[in-house]
């Protein structure tokens, strides 16, 4: 591993009026030294997701040491394929807006194969008593899609972090502390995409082949049918609710918790069809100072990330 120690020391040299790191990692043990570089008067330019969504003491500090003023902290992650996201809430948040709830599909690995399961494979027929014959089209599998996304570089290595929720858990809590929630990983219910996918591959999966993934086209493929005969598409929705209870323009009751729900996305103007599932309420977190970067909402709950289902 390089050293960073070593590699620091010798871009804050004495003779130069500025040093600069550009973390584009998704590192955890780099992301841990973005504190002590601030410190040292070192900028720091990061896309690591682990910065902002680790130990919320951690991000804290972050957030102290950039309002000291001896380095600058420009932050910006990969949130629902790169959509500047957090660079949207700021202007609103700092404009005095109120920000009531937050739903969003922000995985575009689930959303490329949730799209795939609904489209055919190209299938050119097969010669028959010598006429060439059709064969009847067949969707495509949930094993097929999610190898395709991890071919294209979407999908991350261990495409559990997406399936099991654990990568849209963590932009949710970037999300959350952006407006001001001071919640931790735990404090987000996740509702995977097939429920036991974790403990079926043992808490982790192989991208490289097919195999142990073929065992839940069924399954997936019946969410599929279900969300297609309702007129609907099957998405993996992200929704922090109740973020500005009792406030103009905020319709939510003061201590409603968020909700996990299974939902498919109408093509059409048509109103939203009912929830598939709800998640039981989750205790709300401890008070806590707001945040040197913006206003403090009242929290309302934990924040969570809905899966289809």
């Amino acid at each position: 591993p390089p050293d960073l120690d070593a590699f620091v020391d010798h871009i804050q040299a004495g003779h130069l009026p500025h040093a600069l790191v550009v973390d584009c990692t998704c590192d955890p043990l780099v992301a841990s030294k973005h504190t002590e570089w601030l410190a040292r008067g070192i900028h720091v330019v990061t896309a690591n997701i682990h910065a902002l969504a680790g130990p919320i003491e951690s991000y804290n500090q972050i957030l102290r040491e950039r309002s000291l003023g001896k380095s600058h902290y420009g932050f910006e992650v990969t949130i629902g394929g790169g959509m500047p996201l957090q660079a949207a809430l700021r202007p609103l948040l700092h404009g005095g807006d109120q920000v009531c709830e937050v739903a969003a599909v922000l995985s575009s690995s689930m959303s490329l194969v949730l799209a795939r399961l609904r489209e055919y494979t190209k299938d050119q027929g097969a010669p028959v008593g010598g006429h060439w014959r059709q064969r009847a089209r067949r969707r495509v599998k949930f094993s097929q899609a999610l190898l395709e996304a991890v071919e294209s570089g979407l999908a991350n290595a261990d495409p559990l972090d997406d399936l099991g929720g654990r990568d849209s858990a963590k932009k949710v809590l970037v999300l959350a502390r952006e407006l001001g929630l001071p919640l931790e990983e735990d404090d987000i219910e996740v509702s995977p995409l097939v429920q036991g996918i974790a403990e079926a591959l043992g808490g982790g999966g192989d991208c490289r082949g097919l195999g142990q993934w073929e065992r839940f086209d069924g399954a997936m493929e019946k969410l599929v049918d279900t969300a297609l005969s309702r007129g609907c598409n099957l998405a993996y929705v992200a929704r922090i609710s109740g973020l500005a209870s009792g406030r103009d323009g905020c319709s939510n009751d003061e201590g409603q918790d968020d909700e996990s729900e299974d939902e498919s996305e109408d093509e059409s103007d048509e109103e939203e069809e009912d929830e598939d599932e709800e998640v039981e309420d989750a205790p709300s977190p401890p008070a806590a100072p707001p945040l040197p970067h913006a206003p403090l909402p009242k929290a309302a709950g934990a924040a969570l990330a809905g899966g289809a289902g």
